[in-house]
Parts: structure tokens; C-alpha cells; sequence
């Protein structure tokens, strides 16, 4: 085997024409006489000329020099782009291009399906000039009858060594088949030595486990075991040819498990996939909507009941483990575990004719940064969205986010977390335009994969007027978000833990005032026995017990806007004491005792005056807060706005939303827009014209829908 592969790699060798130093050269012309492309006497033509000249460098070639300038690099052929896409695919070839990068990465255990041997580059540096375009082999071969090729004339010669590099490929492939299917012989029977040896092992195990390309590559050495039951995981994502594979001689059970209502496999000819030929189909999801005898779990174990409640229309009968009621709310929201926000922003595309929405992005962002002001670390929080161009756009907005440096993000597509889980999901709609076409948000297969990640809070950012117009199961699903308890609108409500104070945001700048709380004083007691002069904050924590009294500095702090945690931080390393660590002042000793009072006394005599001076020195130099007048200036502007915040718009919008009787949507009107209705007994109706949220009178509302009641979306 070693000789044979010697031996195919030496065949190649001159293909290579690289030198040992790795410079580029011609073919030499002892190689075009071993596979009888030119005589001998005329290579010997060729050394003679060259004893004639003489060289001040490098030792020159035969074939160089009687070549000359006819001897040109070669320079593979640019092929042209392809414009004709259309936008919608882009993401999914992107999604598929990293799907199959991640499975090219073997791992330690796998490395041995990994390709091994002896790399030969094949290159050809240089190749004749093509002086005539219609030079034929015919002329060729009439010129090379000539012994002595320097009477060739200057301007065939060209295409002469074109001609003697096609021959010479030529000869080199006939060759190399003869050994190559010897080569394959000797790894055929290698082959079979091995699977004997293997297939020993294999008979003693009782489980034998493989992915669906393994089953297909070892089809031979598992059937020489006799399987006699099969089981398939993600049989909904397994092609209908993987079945085929592991149906063998012996098999007599095969058990599929999956989930049909979830991402299908992926065709590797993407025309395959869909009308007409739907091999993108499993086999798995063809025995279930046939009805075919099948087991549907129905207890689940991931999300909380108000999660679970969106799913409903896609998994009816679905029903919670006692598990999933104990997990904890998430921070700052008030119990509003789940939430779709509403907003109008249209959306855009970006160089690669990918979807995004610049506007929607940005409340994410924000939002983001408040789940993490509030307490939530970032591993337990996901983004996840439908197209790879929003993708790319938040996960630059939160690396770029002053507030959330050094952390790293969970943001993915939805194709591509499929299998995965989070405690906290941030879902991303994108679509809004003036075309009706809602793209991937009509594949409820991706659909599903996406509303079914979150474990204990879940939150989408799309327009809902938009998407349930263009489809039904979107409809259901917002349905289900707008039952008792109400979970969506146009005003995202969060809630401050500290104060219990609701506020409603509805654009991105709203956040700007909050820090995980809301904006009331944080009022609440520093270590050293003040009140915290800030806004409220998510990172408070009740002052340590033992803690000797220090007095803040009279007047306005430095720079005002320092964070709670910075402060506390400062005045931590500034009022620690020598006592032992877990020492609280019942345990002390008298001598203890009266050194802290003879500490305190010092303090009060005026050394708060030095210790004052030490604290603001510290806090400035860890925060770098400026603090000249301008910086004092821009400072008091921003507590006058944050005080507008508070107590203008924000108490309207929690007026206007929080009111039992104006429970809307928009505020605003909006002209032409086609809402479906739904009477009574179940039937769906559609109605057009004018749409007005407020409130009417039941009469009007008769009059005006004639006997529909209202849509969920009013």
C-alpha cells in the first residue's frame, strides 16, 4: 500500500513543477521524453542550444530559454457572478453554509473520519503564449517532425508547448488509472480485514450508536452484526433515503422519534425540496399526517403555562409538568413573563439583500440592556430572529453597547438554534413592508422552533397588525397572547422590583432613563449610614452589618451620574476594619470594643474631614468622571429630562394602557387597513375601511360590524 501510494505521488510529481527551493519552473524536458512526447534527439537540440548561453543568475531551463518570451504565467479564469438570487435565499444558503461548517469541525472522538494521506498541489506556473487561435494538433505534429526545435520557428512555439503539456496530462492520467484501481483494490480488502475485526466487537455491545451519514458509510460492517431493531432521533429532520439505508435484511422494528411540526432536512440539491418532488419530506412526518398508528407526548417540561399558552394552536392538548411551576418570574417585568410588542417600524435591507429592521433592532437592544440592569446574566438570555442580516445588525448593536462591553451574547437564527434552550428569549419578527409578504414567518415549521425555546420568559418584537392580516396560524397564535392574561400591545411594560412602579416604553430612547429600576430616588441606605442620592437601580443591596458610619461629601458628587454599584464599591474599601472576617460586634472583646469607639471618636473630630477627601479621591479615579462646570451642567440637563420622563409622557401611556376600558393597541388611527373578524358561532369575516380603536358604544359597534364582534387586535 505505502509503494503504491510512492508511486501514485511520483506520477503527479511533474504536474507540480515546483522546484526544491519552491520557485516556480517549467516542465523539464526529460519528462516530455519519459512519456513520449518529444525524441530524444530533440531534447538534445534543446541542451546544446543552451550550452551557448550563458547565465549570471540562476541556471536556466532548456525549455526556458528556447521558449523565451513566449513562456507566460498562467492565470486561472475568473468566473462571473451570479446576480440572479432571489433576497429570501440568501439567509437560508448562509444558515446551510454554517450547518455544514459545524459539521466539517470534527470532534477529538470523530477525528478519525477525517481525510489522512499524502497531499499532492497540482499547479501549472507557467504555459505557452497562444500566438494563433486556430492552430490545430494536426500543424503541431508536421512542425515536431523536425529533429532540431530551435529551426522551429519563434512564433509556434507557443502553442507547441501548449500542445506537449495537453499530451503530457494525458499520458500522466492513463497512467495513473492503471494504479489507482489497483489502490482501490488494496483499500477494499484493507477495508474488509478491518470490518471483520470490528464486527467482533460490535456483536458483544447492545447498543450500537451512529449518525444518519455513519449508518449510510458503515452499512456493511452493522449488517454483518444482524440488527434486529432500529431507532431514529429527529426522525422529522431525517431524509426518507437515511430510512432506506437502515431498513437491512434483519431488521424487524424501527422506532422514529421527532417532531414533525419542527425544521425539515435539508435536500443537498435545493430544487429537490417542495413542489414537485418533496424529498425534503420525511418519512416520519408522512406516517403522522396519514394518520399512521403513532405516540404524541403531551407533557412538557420546558416552558412556564404562560409560554406554553402561544404554542397551544400548534400543539393542542399540550399540558405542564409541576416542574415548570416553580420557576422564578423574570426581573423587572412584574410577572409579565411574556410579552409581543407592537410598533410600525417598516423594515429595510442591508448590502447582502438580507431582511433587517433597524428600528425593531434598536428596542430589542435596549430592552436587552435592561433585562441585565435588572439581574439577568447574559448566557440566560437568547436572541433569536428569522433573518441572518438582523442577526448580524443586534449582535454589533450589543457589542457596541457601552453598557454590555466585555460580555459575550447568545444571538442566532432561528434554523440554526433548533434543539437548543433558554431561560429568556428575545424574538425578532423583522417583516414589515408594503408588499404583504412576511418571507420565513409563513414557514410554520420555523415558527414553531422559534416560539417553542424560551423557558421562563419570552418576548417578540414584530407588528402583529401586519403579520396576522397575511396569515391564519399567526392569528391563532397572537389570539393566544391576547387572552386572559393580555400580552400584547404597543407599550412594552416593565416593572421596577424595588418600588413596584409600571412604566410603559414604546420607542428605544425610553429606556434611556432607567437602569434596571425606574425613576423614582433609590432612597435606600449606603454601608456607610446615608441614603443612596441615584435613581433607583437593579444592583442594591442592604448595607453590611458592622459597618462603621462614613459621612458622604457635602454638596452635589462629582460627576452626579455615577452608578450605585461604583459608589458602594468605593465606600466598601473605604469602611472596611481590621476585624477577622465573619466577626459582628457581639463577639468582639472589650479591648475590641473600645478601639472602635476611640476610631470613632477620631472620625468625629474631624477626621471625616480626611477620610471625605480620600473617598472623593478614589471615586473619581476609578470612575473618571469630569468635573468641570460644563460636564456639571450637562448633567443637571439629563436629571431634568429623566424628571420629565417620569412624570409626563409616562404616566399618559400608562393611563392609556393601563385603563380596563381603553385596552388598544394603536393610539392613533389608522386608513385602510383589512382586519379579520371572528362571529361567535366561529365564523371568520374580513373588514375594510376606516379602523378606529376608541371605544365605542355597543350599538355603533353592531352597526358598524353587522354581528362581528370584535377582533382581538382592537
Amino acid at each position: 500500500m505505502r509503494r503504491l501510494t510512492k508511486e501514485l505521488s511520483d506520477l503527479l510529481k511533474p504536474l507540480t513543477s515546483y522546484g526544491d527551493d519552491d520557485e516556480p519552473k517549467p516542465i523539464d524536458s526529460e519528462v516530455f521524453v519519459k512519456y513520449g512526447v518529444i525524441t530524444e534527439p530533440q531534447r538534445e537540440s534543446l541542451i546544446e542550444e543552451l550550452e551557448n548561453w550563458f547565465s549570471h543568475g540562476e541556471p536556466m531551463n532548456d525549455l526556458e530559454t528556447w521558449l523565451g518570451r513566449d513562456l507566460i504565467p498562467f492565470v486561472p479564469s475568473d468566473h462571473m457572478p451570479l446576480f440572479a438570487f432571489v433576497f429570501e435565499e440568501m439567509d437560508l444558503e448562509y444558515e446551510q453554509l454554517q450547518e455544514m461548517e459545524a459539521e466539517a469541525k470534527a470532534d477529538e472522538d470523530e477525528d478519525f473520519d477525517t481525510l489522512r494521506g499524502h497531499a499532492v498541489r497540482l499547479d501549472e506556473p507557467f504555459i505557452g503564449n497562444k500566438n494563433h487561435t486556430n492552430f490545430t494538433d494536426e500543424k503541431i505534429e508536421e512542425l515536431l517532425q523536425e529533429q532540431d526545435l530551435h529551426k522551429i520557428p519563434r512564433k509556434y512555439r507557443g502553442p507547441i508547448y501548449r500542445w506537449m503539456q495537453r499530451k503530457l496530462k494525458g499520458a500522466i492520467r492513463d497512467a495513473f488509472r492503471q494504479k489507482a484501481r489497483q489502490h482501490t483494490e488494496l483499500v477494499q480488502q484493507l477495508k474488509i480485514g478491518r470490518w471483520e475485526i470490528e464486527s467482533n466487537f460490535l456483536e458483544q455491545a447492545k447498543i450500537v450508536g451512529m449518525t444518519t451519514t455513519g449508518l449510510s458509510k458503515y452499512r456493511g460492517l452493522l449488517q454483518s452484526v444482524k440488527p434486529k431493531i432500529v431507532m431514529i432521533e429527529e426522525a422529522a429532520e431525517t431524509l426518507e433515503a437515511f430510512v432506506t439505508a437502515a431498513c437491512m435484511d434483519t431488521i424487524e422494528h424501527i422506532i422514529l422519534v421527532g417532531d414533525h411540526q419542527q425544521l425539515r432536512g435539508h435536500c443537498s440539491v435545493p430544487d429537490l425540496e417542495g413542489v414537485p418532488f418533496f424529498l425534503d419530506v420525511s418519512m416520519f412526518e408522512r406516517f403522522v399526517v396519514h394518520t399512521i398508528g403513532h405516540t404524541q407526548l403531551q407533557l412538557q417540561r420546558r416552558m412556564i403555562p404562560e409560554i406554553r399558552r402561544i404554542v397551544m394552536p400548534i400543539y393542542p392538548g399540550l399540558k405542564d409538568h409541576p416542574s415548570v411551576l416553580q420557576r422564578e418570574p423574570v426581573p423587572g417585568m412584574g410577572g409579565v413573563n411574556s410579552y409581543l410588542f407592537v410598533h410600525n417600524w417598516l423594515e429595510d435591507a442591508d448590502s447582502q439583500f438580507s431582511k433587517v429592521n433597524v428600528e425593531e433592532a434598536r428596542m430589542l437592544v435596549a430592552f436587552y440592556n435592561y433585562l441585565v440592569d435588572a439581574g439577568v446574566k447574559t448566557p440566560e438570555i437568547s436572541v433569536l430572529t428569522f433573518y441572518n442580516g438582523q442577526r448580524k445588525l443586534i449582535l454589533r448593536s450589543l457589542r457596541r453597547h457601552p453598557n454590555l462591553q466585555g460580555h459575550r451574547f447568545k444571538v442566532a437564527t432561528v434554523d440554526a438554534y433548533q434543539g437548543e434552550e433558554n431561560g429568556i428569549v428575545l424574538l425578532s419578527l423583522v417583516r414589515n413592508n408594503q408588499n404583504a409578504n412576511i418571507g420565513f414567518l409563513s414557514v410554520i415549521n420555523r415558527v414553531c422552533v422559534a416560539l417553542s425555546r424560551a423557558q421562563r420568559g419570552f418576548y417578540i418584537f414584530g407588528n402583529a397588525h401586519f403579520i396576522c392580516r397575511l396569515n391564519v396560524k399567526w392569528f391563532e397564535l397572537v389570539q393566544a397572547m391576547g387572552s386572559n392574561p393580555k400580552r400584547l400591545g404597543y407599550h412594552l411594560p416593565i416593572t421596577c422590583d424595588m418600588h413596584h412602579k409600571k412604566q410603559y416604553f414604546q420607542k428605544p430612547e425610553d429606556f434611556d432613563n432607567v437602569n434596571g429600576g425606574c425613576s423614582m430616588p433609590c432612597n435606600e441606605e449606603l454601608p456607610c449610614g446615608h441614603l443612596c442620592p441615584l435613581f433607583c437601580h437593579s444592583d442594591a443591596a442592604p448595607p453590611d452589618a458592622g459597618m462603621p458610619a462614613v459621612k458622604l461629601p457635602s454638596g452635589p458628587s462629582p460627576g452626579g451620574s455615577r452608578s450605585q454599584s461604583q459608589v458602594r464599591q468605593v465606600n466598601n474599601r473605604s469602611s472596611q476594619t481590621n476585624l477577622p472576617a465573619g466577626t459582628s460586634s457581639s463577639q468582639m472583646s472589650a479591648k475590641q470594643k473600645a478601639d472602635r469607639v476611640e476610631e470613632f471618636q477620631e472620625f468625629a473630630q474631624g477626621g471625616h474631614f480626611e477620610a471625605d477627601k480620600k473617598l472623593d479621591a478614589a471615586a473619581n479615579k476609578e470612575v473618571a468622571v469630569a468635573v468641570d462646570e460644563d460636564a456639571k451642567r450637562k448633567l443637571q440637563k439629563l436629571d431634568d429630562e429623566m424628571a420629565a420622563a417620569l412624570f409626563g409622557d409616562l404616566d399618559d401611556a400608562a393611563a392609556r394602557t393601563d385603563s380596563p376600558k381603553k385596552q388598544s393597541l394603536s393610539p392613533k388611527k389608522k386608513e385602510g387597513v383589512v382586519l379579520v373578524r371572528r362571529s361567535p358561532d366561529g365564523r371568520r369575516g374580513v373588514w375594510r375601511g376606516t379602523y378606529d380603536p376608541m371605544v365605542k358604544s355597543e350599538d355603533e359597534e353592531k352597526k358598524e360590524f353587522k354581528g362581528f364582534e370584535k377582533s382581538l387586535l382592537d
